[in-house]
């Protein structure tokens, strides 16, 4: 992130509301960020921007980037010697709040995540993702897409290949599998592993609903079977 705990500087020249360049002593390590000044006063601070610095200071290059008042209530005008720390703020939490909205926006999302600004609460959401369909001859998972697979009316027998992708160890899959009224037959891959004591799932129940639940073991490379249960 752009700040820095405990960075502390003050203004070694005051500063007015056309200043892009400011002065300070020491100069923050980073070559960009937010600098909160007189942060102690409840109203004349302000929230600049900065994105390059020299050996005396820090320049607010709006073209860049760079921004002054941008969240602080002054105008933008600072005597020399003024206080100045490198605090967490706001717009900080906002723009990692944008940043993971963006990288999880879309239909595949597993993560829906809410920053309260002012108490910095944390909310969060698990959404697996999944691929509904009707039927298919072989089912191949993709875990890096999608870790529920829901097959609504299977109208032939069914193979359920090996999954591509990369698992990590311990990544979880399922299978909801009801056929189209029609007993079908069950098959599966050279990955898969039942664990679980109980009778696979090779010929469905017509009419019924299936779930079989996966969990990857890394060392193995396989795909255990941890949960097998049909509808009553």
């Amino acid at each position: 992130m752009d700040w820095q705990n405990g960075f502390e500087s003050h203004l070694t020249a005051s500063t007015t509301l056309a200043d892009t360049y400011i002065q300070m002593l020491p100069v923050p390590s980073t070559s960009s960020g937010r600098l909160v000044l007189e942060d102690t006063s409840s109203t004349n601070y302000e929230i600049i921007k900065w994105n390059r610095k020299d050996a005396t200071g820090v320049y607010v290059e709006t073209a860049n980037g760079g921004v002054r008042n941008q969240d602080g209530n002054s105008t933008g005008v600072h005597a020399k010697g003024v206080r100045v720390r490198m605090n967490i703020t706001a717009q900080d939490l906002k723009e990692i709040r944008d940043y993971a909205a963006g990288l999880l926006d879309d239909a595949d999302t597993i993560v829906q995540a809410f920053l309260n600004l002012n108490g910095a609460a944390v909310s969060m959401r698990l959404i697996p993702r999944v691929l509904s369909q009707a039927t298919i001859s072989t089912l191949t998972p993709n875990i890096d897409t999608k870790q529920q697979y829901v097959l609504t009316a299977q109208a032939s027998a069914l193979l359920i290949d090996n999954p591509t992708g990369t698992p990590n160890d311990g990544d979880t899959m399922l299978i909801f599998l009801k056929d189209n009224g029609t007993t079908k037959a069950v098959t599966y891959g050279t990955k898969y592993v039942n664990i679980t004591g109980l009778d696979r799932i090779d010929n469905t129940v017509a009419g019924k609903w299936h779930t079989i639940g996966f969990r990857y073991n890394l060392a193995l490379d396989k795909w255990h079977m941890v949960s097998i249960a049909t509808e009553a």
